[in-house]
């Protein structure tokens, strides 16, 4: 898993938080209600009697666009958004959840706008300027947005999200001491709530090698509620390389009921079942993950070493070989090739 994988799983979760002013949110069921079907339905309510001053009604548009944007349906919530901007123009609270909105739909560029439309209203806006910074990485642009945060952590240097947000940038640059200093002191200011910091700190930690901090971390995402496939996946890999194989096939099996068309699934599964001895159930594990993805060189490792174990060593030079053909630099496969050739040659009468 690389950098941009973790950080896909991350993108954009706190804009809103970070974006908007604290107690922006009313007592009404259409902002509290948990059930977002109902929420959407309190709303609705109010959009269509159209009788509700005009803040109100936007306060409605503005929270069915956040709904519909959780929802994954961009259409329905630009529209409410846009109704929302349009009905009341000063209100930033409007121009903050459109632009989580476009950031969660990927549209960076006009999200980008309405952020520099509300610094324009207000240079000093702290959860603003690092919610830009955080767009500003997502674009390429990581030198700018870490100099974003750094202004909002001027002006606000308690809060966490601004925190979480510089060192996700400083994990996408490769700066992984620096990613780890900002999300442990994300951790600290939200008082250990926050599973996202933990999933950012470990994810650090697992790309460094510090594989116990990093199992501490994804295990803590795990205890605060948050069963993601990714975390046992980056669990299960990193119990494997410490040999951990019990540990690390529970992981797989929770994985591959949670994701059953996950090829890494599979492929995690076989490998701990070989090395714990289960050759049968190890196979046929790799043919699942293959039937799923013929074009990774983990797989054909996988099954390569099933079939060494197995002493089908014909079986296991073709896997190797198919490994090679598919990343001649894959040194796993160039060393377990020349084990198996060798092995070849001495078996041979």
């Amino acid at each position: 898993m690389n950098r941009r994988s973790v950080v896909a799983v991350l993108a954009s979760l706190l804009l809103w938080a970070a974006g908007s002013p604290a107690g922006a949110a009313g007592g009404t069921d259409c902002l509290q209600n948990p059930d977002l079907v109902k929420r959407a339905e309190a709303c609705q309510s109010i959009v269509n009697l159209r009788k509700a001053p005009p803040e109100t009604l936007a306060m409605a548009m503005r929270e069915l666009g956040l709904i519909h944007t959780q929802w994954g349906d961009a259409e329905n919530a630009y529209f409410f958004l846009d109704g929302a901007v349009a009905l009341q123009p000063s209100d930033v609270t409007n121009y903050t959840a459109r632009a989580s909105s476009r950031t969660a739909f990927r549209d960076y560029a006009k999200a980008l706008e309405d952020f520099e439309h509300v610094l324009k209203i207000n240079p000093s806006h702290a959860g603003v300027l690092a919610s830009r910074g955080y767009v500003l990485g997502l674009t390429g642009q990581r030198r700018k947005g870490i100099a974003s945060i750094g202004q909002a952590i001027g002006l606000d240097p308690q809060r966490s999200e601004n925190y979480y947000f510089r060192g996700s940038l400083w994990f996408e640059l490769g700066d992984l001491e620096k990613a780890v200093q900002d999300q442990t002191l994300a951790i600290r200011l939200s008082d250990g709530k926050q599973w996202q910091h933990f999933m950012s700190r470990g994810a650090a930690y697992y790309v460094r090698g510090n594989y116990r901090r990093a199992i501490r971390d994804l295990t803590t995402v795990l205890d605060l509620g948050h069963e993601l496939p990714d975390v046992y996946l980056m669990r299960g890999t990193m119990l494997q390389l410490q040999e951990k194989q019990n540990r690390a096939l529970a992981d797989f099996e929770k994985l591959v009921a949670m994701d059953p068309g996950n090829a890494c699934a599979y492929n995690g599964r076989c490998w701990s079942l070989a090395k714990l001895g289960k050759l049968e159930a190890a196979l046929q594990d790799c043919e699942k993950a293959l039937s799923l993805n013929r074009e990774s060189t983990n797989i054909f490792d996988s099954r390569a070493l099933v079939h060494e174990l197995m002493g089908k060593l014909d079986l296991a030079s073709a896997d190797y070989e198919k490994s090679l053909s598919l990343d001649a630099k894959n040194q796993w496969a160039i060393d377990g090739l020349k084990r198996v050739k060798d092995l070849q040659k001495t078996s041979s009468p």
